[in-house]
């Protein structure tokens, strides 16, 4: 059996390179984007903790329907998920972007332990794979803002 989970600052890369876009989405789905971090409604914040982030949504009134349900399910908790799209380069160029650790106390079970990974993208989701990556939605006068928060490390 096999378990993953996500290193802290393993995606460094792509957060401390800020001409990297990044988005986020509803479902991974390119088509239903929330905010862009080069359109400046995404900030993205990597600590030893966590990788956190803050949307800045446009006013009700702006939004698009798939938005203004994105919002609706996150206010809602029927969507609390949030989930990486990244991918993991190659060993031949960076060796120990991930590594297999068995789990403490549970034989034969391995942990993919993700140490360094381009994120390209988040998404809400309703069942995401890590269960400490968690969203919420506060309201502010301008619109929306959705801040998230990913503890995917052990």
């Amino acid at each position: 059996m096999r378990k993953e989970s996500i290193g802290p600052r393993a995606f460094a890369f792509a957060v401390g390179a800020p001409e990297r876009e990044i988005n986020l989405l509803v479902g991974h789905s390119f088509n239903q984007p929330l905010a862009s971090r080069q359109g400046g409604t995404l900030t993205l914040v990597d600590t030893d903790d966590a990788l956190s982030f803050t949307a800045q949504l446009p006013p009700i009134d702006e939004q698009p329907s798939y938005m203004r349900d994105a919002v609706l399910n996150v206010q809602g908790g029927r969507m609390r998920g949030l989930s990486p799209g990244f991918t993991v380069p190659p060993r031949d160029v960076v060796p120990d972007a991930e590594v297999e650790i068995p789990e403490p106390g549970n034989p034969g079970v391995a942990i993919r332990l993700i140490q360094a990974a381009v994120l390209y993208e988040l998404s809400l989701v309703t069942r995401p794979a890590y269960e400490d990556a968690e969203v919420e939605a506060r309201a502010l006068a301008a619109g929306l803002t959705l801040p998230g928060r990913r503890r995917l490390w052990l």
